[in-house]
């Protein structure tokens, strides 16, 4: 005899639950919402310093209101962990941080960057300032070309000659400008060009198509097509017929007709073997020796 066991497997699954805790900052009639609270008070009050930069005052403190409704102050990174701990738990709505003005030398100092001012001059400075101001002015009014012409030839000496006779109040002597030769244009001569005839062409119609009606197993198709020089001049030798879009297909030789006449020529057009309609374009061209 035997006996079955019947056996059953339970499976358990545990599902870990992150809350991302939401902050309100609170001053004056200002509330901002931070959407993931600082991991230290130090980022905190780093924050706060950012937003309120314009209006927070030099010695600030931070209160909140806990679950049971009294007024906690932080004032030391434990504070700020103690908060986080307990109000996890109750974080379904965020919790407020209130900043206000706090009593000289406590609470959370903010220091604002005070604004650079220019370095004032001394009187030193001042008085030769004002002088290369007065030499520069006569150097600008009166000697403008000078200074110009020498800047343009990179004659550092010229200035330093026109400051010094500035501020001993002597005249400055212009030099005559040098006139350059203008260069001579090199002239090239240009190739004699060939005129070549203007053939011209038309499209009678199509004559043919074999297959009929070509199925996917058709690899060429063959169309026979009538042209016309329906140009002045006769086509030139090496005349010839090529498909020029992606329905390809091979290159066919024309004769050299005649004005006015007519000829027959072949399409060798590669099948695409898909259904559908397709379109094959061709051009009439011809090869010599300059283009």
């Amino acid at each position: 005899n035997f006996t079955y066991i019947q056996t059953k497997t339970y499976t358990h699954t545990t599902t870990k639950i992150i809350i991302i805790m939401s902050l309100k900052i609170c001053f004056n009639s200002e509330i901002h919402k931070i959407a993931k609270a600082p991991s230290a008070l130090s980022e905190l009050t780093v924050v706060i310093q950012k937003i309120f930069a314009a209006s927070l005052p030099e010695n600030y403190q931070l209160t909140y209101e806990d679950s049971d409704g009294d007024k906690i102050v932080i004032a030391t990174p434990e504070d700020y962990a103690a908060l986080k701990e307990s109000e996890l738990a109750n974080a379904q709505k965020s919790v407020k941080i209130y900043v206000a003005q706090a009593l000289e030398n406590s609470g959370f100092k903010f220091q604002k960057e005070e604004e650079k001012k220019p370095q004032e001059l001394t009187e030193e400075e001042l008085k030769l300032k004002n002088q290369f101001k007065n030499v520069f002015r006569v150097l600008l009014k009166e000697n403008m070309d000078v200074i110009v012409s020498a800047l343009d030839g990179k004659d550092l000496q010229k200035v330093s000659q026109v400051i010094e006779e500035a501020q001993s109040g002597a005249p400055v002597k212009e030099e005559p400008k040098k006139v350059q030769a203008p260069a001579k244009e090199e002239v090239k001569e240009e190739e004699p060009k060939v005129e070549i005839p203007k053939y011209s062409y038309s499209f009678v119609k199509e004559i043919s198509t074999i297959p009929n009606k070509p199925t996917l197993k058709d690899l060429v198709i063959y169309k026979t097509i009538t042209l016309k020089n329906d140009g002045a001049n006769e086509w030139p030798k090496g005349c010839f017929l090529a498909s020029t879009n992606e329905l390809q297909g091979q290159t066919a030789k024309l004769i050299n007709l005649a004005p006015g006449k007519e000829m027959s020529a072949i399409l060798i057009i590669n099948s695409p073997q898909k259904g559908g309609s397709h379109s094959c374009k061709w051009y009439v061209a011809f090869k010599n020796e300059k283009q």
